[in-house]
């Protein structure tokens, strides 16, 4: 059976200032066909608990919450402890999904237990900004990542087209739903596409000319790839 035909899913990262631009963003995300919506918070100028569940509740079942750190590519200035705090507090409006960090997961393991206990699924991510790793290395992180949450998310960079076939090779150790595993980069646009083949819940885009990451497809350009190919 084609994994495809059970329709893939696209989530969409949303950056934005404020939550009512944030909150504008992901409805025009929704509107282009995306079905879930990544909150970047760290992108906001201020993260209030109190505002940002007023403002995004309404999308709570569609979306993904993040607040990552500097070293793991995100903007939030604050310290480890302070980021946590603020991501259980936001976490009350009970989203689809929550993504942390492996490294930050390892770091607050209470802290975790109370984030699974406010969203429907928890993502432990690991990102390689700078290229991608040994398959053994690849496969302990997933082991790691998967014991602290229900999905696994790995995300390298490619800097050949072969580090797409590395990094969804982990597929092979994974159940369909618990590993979203791609490349970033222009050598890695393949493995955005073909990990819905290989299991992934679903794969990232961006609204038009608002990529998040390197290699990263537009809404319409992911869809229209998929639909050709399914």
């Amino acid at each position: 059976m084609n994994p495809l035909r059970s329709r893939p899913k696209l989530c969409t990262a949303i950056a934005a200032e404020d939550t009512a631009k944030m909150s504008r963003k992901a409805e025009r995300a929704l509107s282009l066909g995306s079905d879930l919506v990544e909150f970047r918070l760290d992108s906001l100028n201020v993260v209030r608990p109190e505002i940002v569940i007023h403002s995004l509740s309404k999308l709570a079942d569609r979306c993904v919450l993040t607040l990552r750190a500097r070293s793991e590519g995100g903007n939030f200035k604050g310290s480890d402890s302070s980021r946590i705090r603020l991501l259980l507090k936001v976490s009350e409006l009970e989203p689809a999904y929550t993504d942390v960090e492996l490294e930050t997961a390892r770091k607050f393991q209470p802290e975790m237990e109370q984030l699974r206990a406010n969203s429907g699924k928890v993502i432990i991510s690991w990102h390689d900004f700078e290229s991608t790793p040994s398959a053994s290395r690849l496969l302990n992180v997933f082991r790691k990542a998967r014991s602290l949450g229900d999905i696994a998310k790995e995300v390298t960079t490619a800097r050949s087209v072969e580090d797409n076939a590395l990094v969804l090779s982990l597929y092979k150790y994974s159940k369909r739903g618990d590993l979203i595993a791609f490349c970033m980069g222009d050598h890695g646009v393949l493995s955005r596409i073909m990990c819905l083949f290989a299991g992934s819940p679903f794969t990232y885009a961006s609204l038009p000319d608002e990529a998040v990451a390197p290699g990263q497809l537009s809404i319409e350009t992911m869809k229209g790839i998929l639909n050709a190919i399914s």
